[in-house]
């Protein structure tokens, strides 16, 4: 009778989790439901059962750790939380770092970063500094901090 409920429980439980839309509630939701079909298992000596479950309750734990780890705040440089204000602020915050990390620094001094009619090598971001678009020897626009450079010949790849 008790094995019975138990596994009725296990039932309901899954099939509530069906509404979850979280992925960490559905997680936990599901180790749940696990727990009470390992209960059944135990009592009705299904090692099968037992052990599927098992395998299911450690692969959900490691995916809560993970969902947990994602979930954690981002705290930025004071420096970094600049340009992230500047341009990047549609973005979250984790994910900014991880494209941020994916650059490099490279610094100029009175250097031609990019010529008219080349493409660009990279996608170029100026920290700190300015940069100077002319076309010839005519002064087209100065860009300051926090901008890009040449970001719309690397993006359409055009020079």
């Amino acid at each position: 009778m008790i094995d019975s409920i138990i596994l009725n429980c296990a039932y309901i439980i899954l099939f509530l989790s069906l509404a979850v839309r979280d992925m960490l509630v559905l997680r936990v939701v599901m180790t749940v439901a696990c727990i009470c079909f390992i209960s059944f298992g135990i009592l009705s000596s299904n090692t099968s059962m037992i052990s599927w479950n098992i395998l299911f309750i450690v692969l959900n734990i490691y995916q809560v750790v993970r969902l947990v780890l994602e979930r954690r705040p981002v705290s930025l440089s004071p420096e970094l939380e600049l340009i992230y204000d500047s341009r990047f602020k549609n973005m979250k915050k984790r994910d900014f770092l991880n494209f941020w990390h994916f650059g490099h620094e490279i610094c100029y001094f009175k250097a031609l970063v990019c010529e008219e009619g080349k493409d660009p090598e990279q996608l170029m971001f100026l920290v700190n500094g300015k940069a100077d678009v002319t076309q010839g020897e005519k002064l087209l626009t100065s860009l300051e901090s926090n901008n890009f450079v040449a970001e719309m010949s690397y993006m359409s790849d055009k020079p």
